[in-house]
């Protein structure tokens, strides 16, 4: 008995040294790694690689010499995972064991070579093992690489490589708005399975396996103000302490306001808002889903921002985020961004045009979407169909028009003319050029009536001198005595002109009372009666008068008071004849309309041209001529500037002629400046024209507004003589019209004023 029993303690010895021999021999190599932590964590991960395949296994030892987990790999792996709890700083050590002295004996084993290489190392970093000694364990274990994963969390262990939540590098999970999002940045965890429940329910809100690192879910705050948000790798989804469950809030509320420019549609690139803060918070402004800025934490207070735009449409969205709950809550604002102005045209190129009439008329079309539509401040009105209309009333002399449409980003466009009203000059009325005509006549008709009295007193003093001699010769008793006295003087007013009438006085004296039969041996025989003789008087009257027309008449039979009255008509009719030959060939006046010549030639007086100026004569610089133009249809008076050959050119307000700044002293003030719009702008006159200017440079239209600039020679119709500061028109024609409309009632002062004016002259 005593044997079998010592046979069975035997066989029970050698099987527990068989069975220690072989785990011994199992692993027959050891190495140590020092890892070096700075920082206490609530737990730590350690990973293990390997670079030579084989069975290890791993113990982690604190600083206190502590062995706190042991890990030991299932099959021919490279890498042993173990986590600890409970971390403090110092230096840890990863003691490793290696099965590859399988076959070795047990003295071997025990007796075998011991090495180890100590690798400093901080948490979340590497160390690693560098194989230098030539050692028996180095060379079986190879190259070691230890990775040290802190956390103020406690991690969950699991046996082996298995993933758990804490794997998942960057998982981060917070509020946006209303939407629950989790999110991480590890790219070999694969899938992550997401639960969202509720924590008072415990009802699903959720589930769902994720690829992409990111899930996102909308959360009715009022009916789930708790949430229990639950994570782990999807290929660990099946084991027990894999997962981590996260209790949140659903509220996000930020203690802040904030208000943008109270505008929709804007021309800027950029708008501004303000974040009133009543605690700290960063700002993130997301334009059209970009993020375009993201602040540092900023204090309370209040904080302006500029977000810049995009062209067109714009969704705006300025985050607060708060730093301890990384909580997102957006404010929006939709902007349109348009650069482009109102666009509309006009019909008709209207800049620089030179008119004679008051008004002109802008038309065109306007698109849609315009803000104001104003001409120099005045509204146009826009019909349906989009086209516009608009009379202007021009004032005398250069106008600067502008037509500008405004929309409600704020874009001008814009259209500017400069249109030149110059009065036209009138041409003159019949009675304007009658004028002369009738002031030469009436001192004709003073002259010559001065000559009828003195040759009547003359024919008066003759008339007494032959009576008073035919009272001596023949007596008392003569014939002459008997003639009635009419008869006697119109004998005498041609008896001294003539030897026939003497000789007719004489037969009538010498026949005595026997008057009916009178022959005179000078005419032809003819019997002479009281009638005949009368007639022959008249005839023999008019044929010896001084006046032609009186001569010629009376060899017509055409005499006495017939003839002279004719005479009287026609010699006071030459005068005005003469004038109307005057104005027509030699002088033109005209009535000056416009102050485009002032102060040489004044608004509204009676301005005179030599027509026969220019006849052996060119025109020269400095002439003030009247031309017609055919572009403005009305005659025009200005100054000569350039002729045929002359370049004009105008510099810091000067004439320049021929490269030269011509003298204007002698009849323009120095402080007047001569501008052109185009500053480059040069004329070449051509041979046969000239180049015309008003001496009141700043309202003239001339020469530098005209479509032509150049006047020809032939259209100038004579040089300025002189001015009567008087207007035929104003002064005379229309106070007489406006009088004589009102005939016997006088309705308002100037009436008054001008009835005055007549009765005292």
């Amino acid at each position: 008995m005593h044997k079998k029993l010592k046979t069975l303690i035997f066989s029970l010895g050698l099987g527990l040294l068989s069975t220690f021999v072989s785990q011994t021999v199992t692993y027959a190599a050891e190495k140590d790694v020092t890892v070096k932590i700075d920082k206490k964590y609530n737990s730590a991960k350690f990973t293990i690689s390997f670079e030579k395949e084989g069975k290890y296994k791993a113990t982690v030892i604190s600083p206190k010499d502590e062995k706190t987990e042991t890990v030991e790999s299932k099959d021919k792996e490279g890498e042993l995972v173990a986590v600890v709890q409970d971390v403090p700083t110092g230096e840890w050590k990863v003691h490793i064991e290696s099965g590859s002295g399988e076959g070795l004996s047990l003295e071997e084993l025990l007796n075998g070579a011991e090495s180890s290489e100590d690798i400093p190392s901080s948490d979340d970093q590497d160390a690693e093992d560098t194989g230098e000694e030539n050692s028996t364990a180095s060379d079986e274990i190879g190259k070691v690489k230890v990775k040290v994963e802190g956390s103020y969390e406690e991690l969950v262990g699991v046996e082996g490589d298995i993933s758990v939540a804490e794997d998942i590098t960057g998982l981060s999970m917070h509020f946006k708005d209303d939407d629950l999002v989790v999110t991480w940045t590890d790219k070999n965890i694969g899938n992550v399975d997401v639960v969202v429940s509720d924590s008072k329910t415990m009802q699903e809100l959720a589930r769902e396996s994720v690829a992409d690192r990111q899930f996102t879910l909308n959360i009715d705050e009022k009916m789930h103000p708790q949430i229990l948000v639950t994570v782990v790798p999807s290929v660990s989804s099946g084991i027990e302490g894999a997962q981590h469950t996260y209790t949140l809030n659903v509220a996000n509320h930020p203690n802040a306001t904030v208000s943008f420019d109270d505008i929709a549609i804007t021309n800027k690139d950029s708008i501004g808002a303000v974040a009133e803060l009543n605690q700290p918070y960063k700002l993130q402004t997301v334009v059209n889903g970009v993020i375009v800025s993201t602040t540092d934490v900023l204090g309370v207070g209040s904080h302006d921002v500029t977000i810049p735009i995009e062209n067109e449409e714009n969704d705006i969205q300025l985050y607060l985020i708060d730093p301890d709950t990384k909580n997102m809550r957006s404010f929006s604002k939709h902007v349109t961004q348009d650069v482009i102005g109102p666009v509309f045209s006009v019909a008709k190129e209207m800049s620089g045009l030179v008119v004679n009439e008051k008004t002109i008329v802008f038309e065109g079309d306007i698109e849609s979407g315009y803000d104001t539509f104003t001409i120099n401040d005045a509204d146009i009105k826009v019909e349906g169909d989009h086209t516009w209309k608009y009379e202007y009333e021009l004032k005398e002399g250069i106008n600067n028009i502008s037509l500008v449409a405004t929309d409600p980003a704020g874009n001008v466009s814009k259209y500017d003319a400069t249109v030149t009203y110059e009065v036209p000059e009138e041409k003159p009325s019949i009675f304007v050029r009658l004028l002369p005509l009738f002031i030469i006549f009436a001192i004709g008709a003073v002259i010559y009536k001065k000559y009828e009295l003195k040759k009547k007193k003359e024919q008066e003093e003759l008339r007494k001198k032959k009576r008073r001699k035919g009272t001596k010769k023949k007596g008392s008793g003569s014939v002459r005595e008997k003639l009635s006295e009419e008869e006697d003087d119109r004998i005498l007013e041609g008896a001294h002109k003539t030897s026939i009438f003497e000789q007719i006085i004489m037969k009538i004296n010498a026949a005595g009372k026997d008057r009916e039969a009178v022959y005179v041996d000078d005419v032809p025989r003819k019997e002479f009666t009281i009638k005949d003789m009368d007639r022959y008087l008249a005839r023999a009257d008019s044929s010896k008068s001084p006046f032609i027309l009186a001569r010629i008449l009376g060899k017509f039979g055409i005499g006495g008071d017939v003839a002279y009255t004719i005479n009287d008509v026609v010699g006071a009719m030459v005068p005005f004849f003469v004038s109307l030959i005057f104005f027509i060939c030699l002088v033109q006046a005209t009535t000056c309309a416009s102050a485009s010549m002032e102060p040489t030639l004044m608004t509204g007086n009676t301005v005179f041209y030599n027509r026969l100026a220019y006849v052996n004569n060119d025109v020269q610089r400095g002439d003030i001529v009247n031309f017609w133009s055919d572009e403005n249809g009305v005659y025009m008076a200005k100054r000569v500037i350039g002729i045929g050959g002359d370049e004009i050119r105008f510099k810091d307000g000067y004439v320049v002629i021929n490269g030269l700044i011509a003298d204007e002293s002698d009849y323009l003030d120095p402080e007047i400046e001569t501008n052109m719009y185009d500053t480059e702008a040069v004329f070449n006159v051509p041979e046969g024209y000239i180049f015309v200017m008003g001496d009141n440079r700043e309202v003239s239209a001339d020469s530098r507004f005209f479509d032509n600039p150049y006047i020809p020679v032939k259209a100038v119709k004579g040089k300025y003589m002189g001015q009567l500061p008087v207007s035929v028109v104003e002064d005379i024609i229309k106070p007489i019209k406006r009088l004589l409309s009102h005939k016997d009632t006088v309705t308002s002062d100037v009436d008054r004023d001008i009835l005055s004016t007549l009765i005292e002259k």
